[in-house]
């Protein structure tokens, strides 16, 4: 059966993936290539909830160290519960074993972007830990780059772009308190 789901999975036969890896996780529970397989395939099938349930059930058997399930946990929680997404994507990148993983701090970046509550405190410690986590990749490729999002260009253009995406967004945050204080006169 993982034979015939993997087969399947990779000539994009999603549905014969889906049933083949099912009818593993029936035969083992605990296997985690079944597990990932029906999250891939589910994610595939346009079924995000069915692949982040296969997907956390693989995460939690692999005490989230492997970082196939990790990534791809992370992404299919993406659109429906980013803060998730964020979660496990900054447990992983914190490992004292995890290298620099250039395109799991995208995913966190795209997670952190899709965050509705902004002033939590964990979404303030994981920007924070993201932009901490990016001055190591800064560093470590020595050639005077930093990054703009996903792109890589001079120091100078990045800062003086970082430094007007603050300004623009002191200035949401103003509006927004200007919004609540507005609407905190309206019902009195």
């Amino acid at each position: 059966n993982l034979r015939r789901g993997r087969q399947a999975l990779a000539r994009e036969r999603y549905p014969d993936a889906l049933d083949a890896f099912k009818e593993a996780v029936k035969l083992d529970p605990k296997s985690v290539e079944a597990l990932h397989g029906a999250g891939l395939a589910s994610y595939h099938l346009g079924k995000p909830n069915d692949a982040v349930a296969y997907l956390e059930k693989a995460y939690a058997l692999t005490n989230g160290g492997e970082r196939r399930i990790v990534f791809n946990l992370a992404a299919a929680a993406l659109k429906q519960n980013p803060m998730r997404a964020v979660k496990v994507a900054r447990d992983y990148l914190a490992r004292p074993t995890t290298g620099t993983d250039e395109q799991m701090l995208n995913l966190l970046g795209a997670a952190l972007n899709r965050a509705e509550d902004k002033t939590a405190s964990y979404y303030t410690d994981s920007r924070k830990f993201y932009f901490d986590y990016e001055k190591r990749l800064e560093s470590a490729r020595r050639d005077g780059r930093r990054r703009w999002g996903t792109e890589w260009m001079p120091a100078s253009d990045a800062t003086s772009r970082w430094q007007a995406y603050e300004a623009k967004a002191a200035a949401v945050d103003s509006l927004r308190k200007d919004v609540d204080r507005a609407e905190l006169r309206l019902k009195r």
